[in-house]
């Protein structure tokens, strides 16, 4: 095999992971195919139809450890585990085990990172780079009945809570997936959802999650790091202001992409 071969290879093989989120257009620009919806929030923010690993918004997709890219169903062939012991940024080999990565208290080593590093964020890996799971803040947003209405509902026999801007009547709906995926130990309670945000909380063994019940609306709380959620990714839009120029090395849909921040596409 010639180099020139060898290196088209090793081009069209760096290729494959933007071609599994996203296709071009008749001009050849690559776009993201993944569907969002605007709730007219005020931070821009974009939420996705549904979650990673799903194709319907009544599908529960797949379950994520905090901080892990690898996501695992709900299938009773699927064995994997979601304990302390497998959990990727937790040293056991110690009599102590300790946090390796996102600490900041004793509890490891200590880096203060107090949000999800891109390479570690399930949906910029699985997703691309215009996607991320909700922050903190995001997720306040997202729940505060200024902007939008919560109703615990039923879409196509699956139980969960649906969100109505107040702004333009858009909607998103989550499925109630909570303890699907939760170790064996743990007590089952009544239908309700659970979904991970990129926010490490105050305890850093913990990641703030978005909470729902059947009777009780949405509520910021935590959840141990190792526990399996399901994710529902977002994405932001940026402002236009009317006095940016388009470049004549970009298109207009790189200067007015919905993106948060530029990160590595995954490997």
């Amino acid at each position: 095999m010639t180099f020139r071969k060898i290196l088209s290879l090793v081009i069209i093989m760096a290729l494959l992971p933007i071609a599994a989120f996203s296709q071009k257009d008749k001009k050849g620009t690559v776009k993201d195919s993944r569907e969002y919806v605007d709730l007219g929030l005020p931070s821009g923010t974009l939420w996705a139809t549904c979650n990673i690993g799903a194709s319907k918004p009544e599908e529960f997709g797949l379950y994520f450890a905090w901080g892990e890219t690898q996501g695992y169903t709900s299938d009773a062939s699927d064995e994997h585990q979601f304990i302390e012991g497998n959990y990727k940024w937790l040293e056991t080999d110690c009599t102590n085990p300790v946090l390796m990565k996102y600490c900041i208290s004793w509890s490891g080593i200590i880096d203060n990172k107090k949000e999800l590093d891109p390479e570690d964020d399930a949906a910029t890996v699985n997703w691309g780079r215009k996607w991320q799971m909700p922050s903190l803040e995001q997720i306040k947003e997202l729940c505060d009945s200024t902007y939008t209405t919560a109703e615990w509902t039923t879409l196509n026999g699956v139980n969960g809570r649906k969100i109505t801007s107040k702004k333009n009547g858009n909607s998103i709906f989550l499925p109630a997936t909570f303890f699907t995926r939760f170790p064996k130990s743990t007590p089952i309670h009544s239908p309700e959802g659970a979904y991970w945000s990129r926010t490490l909380y105050t305890d850093d063994s913990d990641a703030v999650s978005l909470y729902f019940f059947k009777n009780v609306s949405f509520f910021d709380s935590h959840t141990p790091r190792y526990h399996g959620l399901s994710v529902r990714p977002v994405r932001t839009q940026k402002q236009k202001s009317g006095k940016k120029k388009i470049d004549k090395n970009e298109t207009e849909e790189d200067v007015f992409m919905m993106v948060p921040v530029e990160v590595p596409l995954p490997k």
